[in-house]
């Protein structure tokens, strides 16, 4: 599974976690990351593109941002079979 993910660039590297049917943890790696001001200038956001892999399926994604974090948005999903 690959996810794109885009947000505040001070929360670093974005806490993504998958899980298998099992309920166990399967951990994220980055793929890429570029990082751009915003249109209005002043704030830099960081674009991450994320991969979660098992080969029992993936169950359930979740995402556990610091309190205060600005929002994280999720932009692309794509799911392999």
């Amino acid at each position: 599974m690959l996810v794109q993910l885009r947000g505040n660039n001070s929360v670093d590297p974005f806490p993504l976690v998958g899980f298998d049917a099992a309920g166990n943890a399967l951990g994220a790696t980055r793929v890429s990351t570029t990082s751009y001001t915003s249109q209005n200038g002043f704030f830099v956001v960081r674009q991450d593109v994320m991969e979660i892999q098992s080969s029992v399926g993936i169950a359930g994604i979740s995402m556990n941002l610091p309190a205060g974090s600005v929002a994280v948005f999720m932009d692309d999903l794509i799911i392999n079979r």
